[in-house]
């Protein structure tokens, strides 16, 4: 095989030159197995909500060279590469000499996965164990309590630990992991992470910023002549800058920007068929993001008597066909907060995960896409809750995964008191198919009722203007969304009448602006509402010309 160099240049000034095998020639490649797990952002929002909470200090490890430092793992195979001729020189070879290769170096199709399979060996062999729901997570028990003293995850060579500071045997894992490998200089408080700025406050709190990131971010460049040809078709060079640059905003809001997801859902599905009226409104989309670049996402230490004060909200939501093939939107947001919830008080909450995405069955009414929505909800809250519980130091069963899913709460938040009568009516005081034309619904909502009854999964209802996957289904409604960034805190207000939003309008009842105001520390006059948003802006416009 042949070997090339890599120059990489980073912002500081600093170079760096790495010798890379051409890895598609491998004779293997086909035989091979490549497969590499990577940290999901569920695993990095679980241990920095962990991490917060507890008040452990996390450590940011990056691994030099990381696959040269693996073992040998290709002496089983005769493989061999053609030297640069820098590296010819070095090790003093003829001209038709090649070398043969002891490690799965840079490169090479496994390289990642031998990589990984070293690390696991390696922190197996110093006494912590692999997360089942989890592989590139690992944690280390207290013998005394059975309860974690310290996790670490791995997103290839970059790592986050954390854990008890005051456990011995957890500084003796941390040394001995040092010890493992060659690393840059560990990074502690302020650090990056996956394109992500990552720093932990005094309170051991967290924020996460891509300001930096979205500095990169640039619009489509158009014409004044093909800016007014709106319902032209784009050409095919338009069309791959499109997904460049909805691909760079999707990075974006898969981190740390939940806010923008339903817009961006929905431009993509617009990608086969996009107009030049398309490409503005990705402009637009760019336009917002820059706006809300120094918007972070926040993990506050959730400062509680007892773990068992813990809770796992989900809020679902969908929009019936409002895409171009009439497929409907479906989201959910998963969030960390304290049981006091549920009783109406204003709790700080930890976004975990979000999504916004066509649903995968088309909906013939309102209520067969909000099933799809709360079903897709109900799994990722159910795996947040099995995942953090393992994480913790509960053992997971994969026989009775529920009893672990059990030892932390949950609830899902819905706004479609249809799908909410029939979840707490129960499946024995309905007719066949619940009593629903749409039997693909009926079905599907069958098996999530039986979900929601093992793992004692609480349903509340609250109106559309209380909801805040709102968000991830309709491009315009950002405002619940933002507040939380902004303010980090939620409430859910209980409604025995059940009035939707329409109605409490009608009836001159509290909707979203006088049920959801800031909290009682700030100033209570002051609404996040579209109409501040607005007023807001215009001040600060006025003010920047000042300045």
């Amino acid at each position: 095989m042949r070997m090339r160099w890599v120059l990489t240049f980073k912002d500081s000034g600093a170079a760096k030159a790495r010798l890379v095998i051409i890895g598609f020639t491998d004779p293997d490649l086909l035989d091979l197995h490549t497969q590499a797990p990577t940290m999901t952002r569920r695993t990095r929002q679980l241990l920095l909500s962990l991490a917060a909470t507890k008040g452990w200090t996390v450590l940011k490890a990056d691994a030099k060279t990381a696959f040269l430092q693996g073992q040998a793992s290709q002496l089983d195979r005769e493989v061999f590469a053609r030297p640069v001729p820098e590296l010819a020189e070095a090790l003093h070879l003829k001209h038709d000499q090649a070398v043969r290769l002891r490690k799965a170096c840079y490169g090479l199709v496994n390289a990642p996965r031998e990589w990984y399979l070293d690390v696991d060996r390696t922190l197996k062999s110093i006494g912590l164990e692999r997360l089942v729901t989890e592989p590139c997570a690992w944690r280390l028990r207290s013998a005394a309590t059975g309860k974690s003293v310290g996790v670490i995850t791995s997103h290839v060579d970059d790592f986050l630990i954390t854990g008890d500071e005051q456990s011995p045997d957890w500084l003796k894992v941390v040394r001995a992991f040092y010890d493992a490998y060659k690393w840059t200089p560990w990074e502690v408080n302020t650090f990056g992470h996956c394109g992500v700025d990552v720093t932990q406050g005094l309170n051991r709190g967290f924020v996460l910023s891509q300001a930096d990131y979205v500095n990169n971010i640039d619009q489509i460049e158009l014409t004044p002549e093909r800016r007014v040809e709106t319902s032209a078709s784009i050409t095919e060079a338009e069309r791959s800058e499109m997904r460049a640059v909805l691909g760079a905003v999707q990075w974006k809001v898969y981190q740390t920007g939940p806010q923008h997801s339903a817009q961006l859902s929905l431009l993509q599905s617009s990608i086969t068929l996009a107009t030049v009226q398309t490409l503005l409104d990705v402009n637009k989309l760019v336009r917002e993001v820059h706006s809300y670049k120094h918007l972070t996402l926040k993990i506050h230490p959730l400062c509680l008597p007892d773990e068992d004060e813990l809770l796992f909200v989900c809020w679902t939501d969908a929009a019936l066909a409002n895409r171009p093939d009439l497929s409907s939107t479906g989201g959910f947001v998963v969030g960390l907060t304290a049981k006091k919830l549920l009783d109406g008080q204003s709790q700080q909450v930890n976004l975990i995960s979000w999504k916004s995405g066509k649903l995968p069955r088309k909906a013939k009414s309102s209520l067969g896409a909000e099933v799809q929505a709360m079903s897709e909800g109900e799994q990722e809250l159910m795996f947040c809750r099995l995942q953090f519980a393992e994480m913790t130091g509960e053992t997971v069963d994969l026989r009775d995964y529920w009893k672990a899913v059990n030892s932390i709460p949950g609830v899902i938040v819905i706004d479609a008191k249809a799908c909410y009568d029939a979840v707490h009516k129960g499946l024995s005081a309905h007719a066949s198919g619940l009593g629903l034309k749409d039997k693909h619904g009926a079905l599907e909502l069958m098996t999530l009722m039986e979900c929601l009854e093992a793992g004692r999964t609480l349903v509340r209802w609250v109106h559309s203007e209380a909801q805040l996957a709102d968000a991830l289904t309709k491009a315009a409604a950002k405002e619940m969304m933002l507040r939380v960034l902004e303010q980090g805190e939620w409430t859910i207000v209980h409604d025995p009448q059940m009035v939707s939003a329409k109605n409490r309008r009608k009836l001159q009842k509290p909707t979203f602006e006088s049920e959801y105001r800031l909290p009682e520390h700030q100033d209570a006059s002051v609404l996040f509402t579209a109409e501040f948003v607005q007023k807001w802006t215009t001040r600060f416009t006025e003010q920047m010309k000042l300045w």
